[in-house]
């Protein structure tokens, strides 16, 4: 009995000191694992945020290798490409040039011209019969063209294009048949090869205020397409509105030029040229006693830097008679050329847009001829190698308001090389002439150019 009640005195005693330490212990437990958990967080956003860091880090890493291919791909096209910007923005400078030093062995080297030939060959079908009087269905080594070019001394340049071609001498008569009815006849008479100076110009380099001059023989400011040349052609051949109205070779001539390169954002360009009034079928021609004056201004817009946008306008008058203005010939003319060419693929994609109009008012005995014409041009290159481009033509005669042309045309190019190009090109011309044999024609051209040595590049 005593030791019962000990041992329950025991049991109670422990059961009262137990009860407290384990109140005790109960918080000391919960707190540990809440440490547990908030330490486990912890982890766990640390592990998200090394992950997410890791990842910002290969994606950044993956950027600096496409910027930097980009880069490196920008630069081989830059390099490979042969678009000339500099000659759109930037003008030589109005300072005195300074020649490259050179030892007494090398001085001529330098002023030595660079010479180029440029050889244009075509086979041809017509649906006209034209029995040797005009091309007919043929091959024709159509012009050999060389070229001279250099700098004269640290002061000017000059620039000498000679061409050797077939000529087809064209003679243009007028008939009357009654009061209202007029007919025009072509009579054309084959020659051999002969030589034609077309440009020989000297160009003054280091004028001040941005001016720049060239005197000699060149080809007008007239529009875009004037100043081509035949083998930089899009096209086989030029225009109809260039051919009736400045005829097969366009508008070039002995004179002087003045041009004025504006201090604007965009660019700007005033040119001013005086020159013979020899021009057949426009002017005077060979009775000529005067001069021809003509302005043109042009524009050219960046939008982006595979987007441009040239605008221009262009104004020449001359006395078209033996006199100094009393029949005159007033000519405008209007261009609008829209290119395309994105810089990471400017090998292998363009776009040229190009449309031309003109103008003319021109004084005879019978009283103003007042006609116009045009030519609307679209080019898309769609691989390194390939252009197609169609066009279309309107264009009525200098002298007949009532006589008119309407040329429907596709070409298809492939750049062999930078040297060599192959064109396909089909054209249709629809006339309302009164002569049957000059009416409807269709055309076919297989075109072969080539080129021997450098040449300098065209105008943007």
């Amino acid at each position: 009995m005593h030791m019962r009640v000990c041992a329950m005195l025991f049991f109670a005693v422990t059961l009262l000191v137990s009860v407290p330490c384990r109140a005790e212990d109960a918080p000391a437990g919960s707190e540990m694992q809440a440490l547990r958990e908030q330490m486990e967080t912890l982890r766990k956003d640390f592990e998200q945020l090394q992950q997410r860091y890791e990842r910002d880090v290969l994606d950044l890493q993956g950027r600096v290798r496409e910027l930097s291919d980009e880069l490196a791909e920008r630069r081989t096209i830059e390099a490979e490409s042969e678009t000339v910007y500099e000659d759109i923005y930037e003008r030589a400078p109005a300072v005195i040039y300074q020649a490259p030093q050179v030892s007494g062995q090398g001085l001529g080297q330098v002023f030595n011209p660079d010479v180029s030939v440029i050889g244009d060959v075509l086979a041809q079908y017509t649906s006209h019969e034209n029995e040797g009087d005009k091309p007919d269905d043929e091959f024709i080594f159509r012009e050999l063209e060389i070229n001279f070019s250099g700098l004269l001394d640290p002061f000017a340049r000059a620039d000498v294009v000679v061409a050797l071609h077939k000529e087809f001498e064209h003679e243009v008569e007028e008939e009357h048949e009654g009061e209202h009815e007029e007919s025009v006849r072509g009579h054309s008479h084959e020659h051999d090869f002969a030589i034609h100076i077309e440009e020989a110009y000297l160009t003054a380099l280091t004028l001040p205020y941005g001016l720049q001059a060239r005197v000699g023989r060149m080809r007008e400011r007239f529009g875009k397409i004037n100043t081509v040349h035949l083998h930089a052609l899009p096209w086989v051949d030029y225009p109809l509105v260039v051919k009736n109205y400045f005829g097969h070779e366009g508008l070039m001539g002995d004179g002087a030029e003045v041009s004025w390169l504006a201090p604007t954002q965009h660019y700007l360009e005033l040119s001013y040229e005086v020159f013979n009034n020899d021009n057949n079928s426009v002017f005077a021609g060979e009775d000529y006693d005067d001069f021809a004056h003509l302005l043109h201004a042009k524009n050219l817009l960046e939008f982006s830097d595979a987007t441009t946008l040239e605008f221009g306008g262009t104004v020449a008058t001359a006395p078209n008679d033996d006199g100094h203005g009393g029949s005159r010939t007033w000519l405008e003319g209007i261009d609008l050329t829209f290119k395309w060419r994105p810089l990471q693929e400017a090998l292998y994609k363009s776009l040229t847009w190009q449309t031309e109009a003109l103008f003319s008012q021109k004084d005879t005995d019978e009283g103003d001829r007042d006609t116009w014409g045009l030519y609307s041009s679209l080019e898309h290159q769609f691989a390194r190698r390939w252009k197609a481009a169609a066009r279309y033509d309107y264009s009525e005669l200098p002298d007949f308001e009532n006589l008119r042309e309407h040329g429907y045309s596709a070409y298809l190019t492939f750049a062999q090389s930078e040297y060599v190009f192959w064109r396909f090109g089909y054209m249709f011309v629809d006339r309302n002439f009164p002569d049957p044999e000059q009416e409807d024609e269709h055309v076919l051209w297989l075109q072969c150019n080539f080129g021997l040595g450098p040449h300098r590049a065209h105008e943007y």
